[in-house]
């Protein structure tokens, strides 16, 4: 569709796009049930997911192309809330940090900023939020070549699709008190989802471009400042002893200038940069939702009953920590090469 979707259909799209966010963060993380049905969920979790996805989205939409490394620098400005909001990145409610470095959790800091936020908070949720939800498919164009071939056929898709599941499954089963846990967090975020996706798409909406359906200027200005409302009331009233002092603020003030350096000159840089049209777009079917939640609820469950999963759980950590600083290497790479027309 060439004309502007209305802004009820822009404003539903946001909610579903917060409502992935949180799933991917919060849910496979077993961090929720399900979220959107306490209070905590409606009004402090998915604010905080949705606004911090479309602020971010926006910006690399508008100023920039979502390829792989500016999309990854963005995601880590994502991670940094769990410094100011919930405090995490300076004090672990769960336990002593397993390295304090100048008051600074630096193991789960480089977990949560390099990997978890970027990954599964941003990227996938965008990228699953396109393809869901839109015609576009800039983030698949945005992505490394050598990606572009495992959604080439739907075999393929379905191998990606299985393989995320695993992952999101295994990783979920790690944390989950019971079998019972993982099939109902995942029942119930694939009924939610799916009732509202089936309505989003019933009524054409997800004929619409992406860059149509994100906010416009005068909304991100709203969004900026709900985002820093946000920051500064959560940053009081949420484990406001958990506040340290001078040094460790001082750190994460110096990586939040850190990555908004590098994202600005990715953007400058992913500008230059003509993503191509690939002819093999990802395409939507309720075979292949019902397949993802499947899988993630049946690998969480056997997961949950395995006597090496708190070994699996440091596993997945740090092997994330791992990808994590090779996205954060090759993001700095990408911006000493010369553009090219791909998505590299």
């Amino acid at each position: 569709m060439d004309e502007s979707p209305p802004d009820w259909a822009r404003y539903l799209f946001w909610l579903i796009s917060g409502c992935l966010s949180v799933f991917f963060a919060e849910i496979v993380s077993g961090s929720y049930l399900f979220p959107y049905f306490t209070f905590r969920g409606l009004f402090i979790v998915l604010p905080v997911y949705a606004s911090h996805t479309l602020v971010l989205a926006y910006v690399v939409y508008r100023f920039g192309k979502p390829r792989l490394y500016t999309l990854f620098l963005a995601g880590a400005i994502f991670g940094l809330y769990e410094a100011y909001i919930t405090k995490i990145i300076w004090n672990p409610p769960w336990g002593e940090a397993i390295w304090l470095f100048q008051g600074v959790a630096v193991v789960e800091a480089m977990v949560l900023v390099l990997f978890w936020h970027p990954l599964l908070s941003f990227i996938l949720a965008l990228f699953t939020s396109e393809s869901l939800l839109s015609r576009s498919r800039e983030i698949l164009s945005g992505l490394p070549q050598m990606f572009w071939g495992l959604f080439a056929t739907p075999s393929r898709t379905y191998l990606v699709i299985f393989g995320a599941a695993l992952l999101c499954g295994l990783y979920q089963g790690t944390l989950v008190p019971s079998p019972l846990y993982s099939i109902a967090s995942t029942v119930a975020a694939g009924t939610v989802l799916g009732i509202l996706i089936f309505v989003y798409r019933r009524m054409g909406l997800h004929m619409y471009d992406i860059r149509k359906l994100l906010p416009t200027p005068k909304e991100f200005i709203i969004l900026i400042v709900l985002l820093l409302s946000m920051y500064a009331i959560y940053g009081i009233a949420v484990r406001r002893e958990a506040l340290p002092g001078t040094v460790p603020q001082l750190i994460i003030l110096g990586t939040y200038f850190l990555l908004f350096g590098l994202l600005y000159l990715s953007l400058k840089r992913s500008r230059r940069v003509r993503l191509p049209s690939l002819n093999f777009p990802v395409r939507f079917s309720w075979l292949k939702y019902a397949a993802f939640f499947i899988a993630t609820g049946l690998a969480s469950a056997i997961m949950s009953l395995a006597a090496f999963r708190e070994t699996a759980h440091t596993a997945f950590w740090y092997a994330g920590i791992a990808l994590g600083l090779i996205l954060l290497a090759l993001s700095a790479i990408d911006l000493l090469q010369r553009p090219e027309t791909s998505g590299h």
